[in-house]
């Protein structure tokens, strides 16, 4: 399990969204043969969520 935690609030969406991917890129099995990613947990501490919205809801950039 991958976490990411937010500690600082992000004045745009799109940086959140980076921030967050982060946690969810593959991880290169040759490289890291052991490693299985399956979800990542994301702590958010910087109230970015409360600023942009969850994840779940639908994101658009433009914004």
């Amino acid at each position: 399990t991958s976490c990411i935690v937010l500690l600082r609030p992000s004045s745009y969406k799109s940086t959140m969204i980076q921030m967050i991917g982060r946690g969810l890129r593959t991880v290169d099995p040759a490289e890291y043969p052991d490693i299985i990613k399956k979800d990542c947990i994301v702590l958010d501490f910087g109230t970015a969520s409360l600023i942009h919205g969850s994840l779940e809801q639908s994101v658009d950039l433009d914004d």
